[in-house]
């Protein structure tokens, strides 16, 4: 009961690590944007033995990064917890990507978190979330894109 009645606000994110550890595992499971922005090399680069020519287009893979199992232990599986270090502090991760990296990654990533964070604690504080029927299986696969989407989902929302 961090919150009570009351909206949560920024203040609250150190105090619902749970909360972000979840935030964070959804972006790294269902990547929104499945390729960053076009990049091109500076000059000639060597990468495994394979030269690449100076101006060569460069499609970095962001979904790669979210289910490399050098990065994530069992990638396919959602677990907030791998969020998580041994005293049970969040902990963020460097290969958790949903926002790109570098010079051209996202440049509204803070204003992002803080209403994902805002709107996800409210919608958790409101409600309950259920399948609409005992039976039905959700489909988490995205519907492909230039951007990654849900697939429409019957839940049943009940106010808490």
């Amino acid at each position: 009961q961090v919150l009570g009645d009351r909206p949560p606000t920024m203040a609250d994110r150190a105090k619902l690590p749970f909360v972000e550890a979840t935030i964070s595992e959804v972006q790294r499971i269902r990547t929104i944007v499945p390729l960053s922005v076009v990049h091109s090399t500076a000059q000639d680069a060597t990468l495994r033995g394979y030269t690449i020519p100076k101006g060569t287009w460069v499609f970095p893979m962001l979904y790669a990064v979210s289910a490399d199992e050098k990065q994530w232990k069992q990638p396919a599986d959602f677990n907030p917890e791998r969020f998580f270090d041994a005293s049970g502090d969040y902990v963020k991760r460097e290969s958790l990507v949903p926002f790109s990296v570098g010079p051209r990654m996202c440049a509204g990533e803070m204003l992002a978190k803080m209403e994902l964070f805002i709107f996800f604690t409210m919608m958790l504080q409101n409600f309950r979330f259920s399948k609409s029927s005992s039976d039905q299986k959700i489909d988490l696969d995205p519907i492909l894109g230039v951007t990654w989407s849900p697939k429409p989902q019957n839940i049943q929302l009940t106010r808490r």
